[in-house]
């Protein structure tokens, strides 16, 4: 019997969770869940109410999240601002009622590869208020939580292209 200490077994329990990654396992955090977050997480007044398109979130080449472009936007630059700092933290969003209606949450670290994929051919407008909402929540202890983005005109944030 092989112990977990055992090389050749590590090495065949990550070829495994690889393995269930690419066909989709019922243990998400172990197994590579590939979902959608819930509407209501986000903005429904946003470019996913319009037609907008959905982009995807990579985590380690084994997990695969879907997020309307404009939402995966401002999570590139906030994400990609914590970790130039080489800061490391947790990333959490509620998932579509069609992929479990339950919370994910990431832990973000400057080694673990991440590749933003974009739907869409033309970068989203940036909100620099819900850009300032998102940072401040990754700076917390709770870590970077996917909110609704704010009202630009009750925030006093304006959009730049």
């Amino acid at each position: 019997m092989a112990c977990a200490d055992d090389p050749a077994t590590a090495a065949h329990g990550i070829r495994t969770m690889r393995s269930a990654a690419r066909q989709g396992g019922a243990v998400e955090a172990a197994r590579g869940y590939s979902g959608r977050i819930a509407p209501g997480d986000i903005s429904i007044t946003g470019t996913q109410a319009r037609g907008g398109t959905v982009g995807k979130l990579t985590y380690d080449s084994t997990l695969t999240v879907d997020f309307e472009d404009r939402v995966l936007a401002h999570l590139q630059l906030v994400i990609g601002g914590k970790l130039r700092r080489g800061e490391s933290f947790y990333f959490s969003w509620r998932d579509d009622p069609g992929v479990g209606d339950g919370r994910s949450a990431l832990w973000i670290h400057p080694t673990i590869p991440l590749y933003f994929k974009y739907s869409g051919g033309r970068q989203p407008s940036i909100n620099r208020a819900w850009i300032d909402l998102l940072m401040s929540s990754a700076n917390s202890p709770g870590g970077l939580h996917l909110m609704p983005e704010p009202d630009e005109a009750a925030a006093g944030g304006g959009r730049e292209s």
